[in-house]
């Protein structure tokens, strides 16, 4: 990144940084209920968000793990699928009737990637067997079904900042193919030559560790507005 983010804790070695994101990775998993709101235990959407937050709660360690290692390339991956997961954790926990949404997205995918494999060019390649399970999966499950972006459930979690300044900002970082995911690896020189190099790279920890934070941070706030723990039992 060019600029300095906003979400950094200002005036933190990396250590601190590392101690302050270990403190919130250890508050979410302390967080994490045991019971559920009223009437929402066997809720699907609920039950879904906290199966995201999990997911979140992986990626923020994975990518802590990662920086730590001085992987930082690969560590915008796992920090950017993170916030994907936070963004429907929170868009399920603030409208649980999200989670019809959620499994038409998985069977929209599912049959936008069977249609690419049953296309000329692609259908010759596959083996009889392979062909006519994917021919029966998308007779079996036409539609309709429509997708469900992570910019959509964002919205409904009201993590747009964090949507349009860390999840995008990772994309353009490293988590996916561009220019600036070279920035580890590549390096023009003054005379016109290149200088490749594979070693541990630190560049970018203290924006990924102060994100992972704010990753964690953002969750277990989340997840504390709506959770009530369970009642303790009656007494004899």
């Amino acid at each position: 990144m060019t600029t300095q983010p906003q979400l950094t804790v200002p005036g933190k070695t990396l250590d601190e940084l590392y101690e302050i994101a270990d403190a919130a990775l250890e508050n979410a998993l302390e967080a994490f209920p045991l019971g559920a709101p009223e009437g929402m235990a066997e809720n699907k959407g609920w039950i879904g968000g906290l199966a995201m937050w999990l997911r979140a709660i992986e990626c923020a360690e994975a990518t802590l793990l990662l920086v730590r290692q001085g992987m930082g390339g690969a560590a915008w991956s796992t920090l950017r699928t993170g916030y994907e997961c936070l963004f429907f954790a929170g868009a399920l926990w603030n409208k649980p009737e999200n989670h019809t949404r959620l499994e038409s997205n998985h069977h929209f995918e599912r049959l936008k990637q069977v249609g690419e494999l049953l296309k000329p060019g692609q259908i010759e390649l596959l083996d009889e067997k392979t062909k006519q399970m994917l021919q029966e999966l998308a007779a079996a499950d036409a539609g309709p079904h429509k997708g469900w972006s992570a910019q959509e459930a964002a919205k409904d979690a009201k993590l747009l900042t964090a949507y349009q300044w860390i999840y995008r900002g990772s994309s353009l970082a490293g988590a996916h193919g561009s220019q600036r995911s070279l920035d580890g690896h590549f390096k023009k020189l003054e005379d016109g030559t290149h200088e490749f190099s594979y070693e541990k790279n630190f560049m970018a920890a203290p924006i990924q560790v102060s994100w992972i934070a704010h990753l964690l941070v953002l969750g277990t706030n989340a997840l504390k507005g709506h959770h009530q723990p369970s009642p303790p039992p009656n007494p004899e």
